[in-house]
């Protein structure tokens, strides 16, 4: 039997004097990929902070590895939650080498290949992280936490401002950890992609776990394959723009600028993209038009 390495016992927290969690009980397993889904506001990223050791919270207690985490040091657990500033002035190369350097890991540019391409090597070389775009920054910081393969991961909208390879590196990464023991939480609004990857869903609102509901129970609660989302698109350049319009035709109806939406399902949309890739469309980012969390939420709580 699997041992519970992530237990929250009665965590209620306040922030100036608002209170954030209120009495949240849960336990992890090893090996488990969990998602926190929830609106904005509803205490995912404080609950985050929390089972990482950043915020105390008032009344219960949080324990990694049968250890309080407020009373020990425990190296296995890494989290993405914000991009820190404190390492602006490195480049990417310096930051990667003195992080795996603090966690007794190997630093060598074979390892980082998969990650980069030459192009952005070169980058990480030459320019400080200051100068970066957030989801080059992004890169860099998740590229740093998995050269350290965590014990226990947890990453806080890791899927904002990356592009669709980097997007798919990042899927392959979490699954490759979770094979090796690896326990992970996700906060994220990307419905599909911690379905896709996650066993089990908590469900918070107002600082509350409302529902614990397991993957077979997800599937059986909402059609993911009919069901049709509005997603934006932004494309990189005008040749790329051209590419797309020959692909999706009059599907294709542009926003502004270099941003476009598409009504289709979540399969079609796959679909798509493997046309874009093959194409060579030069993708920078796929998000929401709306926000579908509200529309889970209904359904599940029905």
């Amino acid at each position: 039997m699997k041992n519970e390495v992530i237990i929250c016992n009665n965590i209620s927290l306040s922030i100036k004097n608002k209170k954030i969690l209120k009495n949240i009980n849960f336990s992890i397993f090893q090996g488990e990929i969990i998602a926190l889904i929830g609106p904005n506001g509803a205490g995912k990223t404080t609950l985050l902070k929390a089972v990482s050791g950043l915020l105390k919270p008032d009344i219960g207690e949080i324990l990694i590895f049968n250890k309080n985490i407020y009373r020990s040091y425990i190296p296995e657990i890494k989290a993405f939650i914000e991009i820190p500033s404190a390492f602006d002035y490195f480049t990417g190369e310096e930051f990667l080498k003195y992080f795996t350097a603090l966690n007794n890991k190997e630093f060598s540019v074979e390892k980082i290949f998969e990650f980069f391409s030459q192009e952005e090597l070169e980058l990480l070389k030459k320019k400080k992280i200051s100068e970066y775009s957030h989801g080059k920054k992004q890169k860099v910081f998740l590229t740093a936490i998995f050269l350290c393969e965590p014990q226990i991961l947890l990453l806080d909208e890791p899927t904002i401002a990356l592009d669709v390879s980097t997007l798919r590196l990042l899927t392959q990464k979490i699954l490759e950890l979770k094979e090796k023991g690896c326990t992970i939480i996700i906060s994220s609004h990307d419905f599909h992609f911690v379905n896709t990857l996650c066993e089990r869903i908590l469900f918070i609102k107002d600082g509350e776990i409302v529902s614990d509901i397991r993957q077979p129970e997800i599937l059986d609660k909402i059609d993911l394959s009919s069901r049709i989302f509005q997603y934006l698109l932004t494309i990189k350049d005008d040749l790329s723009i051209e590419k797309a319009k020959e692909i999706m035709g009059k599907a294709l109806k542009k926003i502004n600028d270099n941003v476009y939406m598409i009504e289709c399902t979540f399969l079609q949309l796959q679909e798509i993209l493997k046309q874009l890739v093959e194409k060579q469309v030069r993708i920078l980012e796929i998000k929401y038009y709306k926000d579908p969390t509200e529309i889970f939420f209904e359904k599940f709580l029905q």
